[in-house]
């Protein structure tokens, strides 16, 4: 016996049953689709690098005479404090050491753009 014939075309048919089975697995592909994060937490490189890059910031601004004196002398101890902040998450990878990187770098990148004459 013969199938009933139907209104499409032969290769409409076809094109037909693929969308019916591409829209079925998309929709179970985002029932268990999970939902992904970007996490931003700081590593022992990144920490190196944010200082290699703030620290260049500084001696540019020193060697540009952007800073006067008495700057020059904070910028030197926020360098010397984020530097051993650095080196101690580095060497002590804790969230905590993480943190108080972290917040010396903050410090010492308000410290180059306040000092400025």
């Amino acid at each position: 016996m013969k199938p009933p014939a139907s209104a499409f075309p032969f290769f409409l048919r076809r094109a037909r049953h693929m969308y019916v089975v591409c829209g079925v697995l998309a929709a179970l592909t985002a029932c268990h689709a999970s939902m992904n994060t970007v996490t931003v937490a700081p590593t022992q490189s990144t920490l190196f690098y944010t200082y290699l890059i703030a620290h260049g910031m500084a001696r540019g601004s020193v060697m540009s005479g952007e800073q006067n004196v008495a700057g020059v002398l904070r910028l030197a101890n926020a360098d010397k404090n984020a530097f051993l902040s650095v080196l101690t998450a580095e060497r002590f990878p804790k969230k905590q050491n993480f943190y108080a990187a972290s917040n010396a770098l903050v410090l010492f990148l308000q410290e180059i753009d306040t000092n400025r004459k």
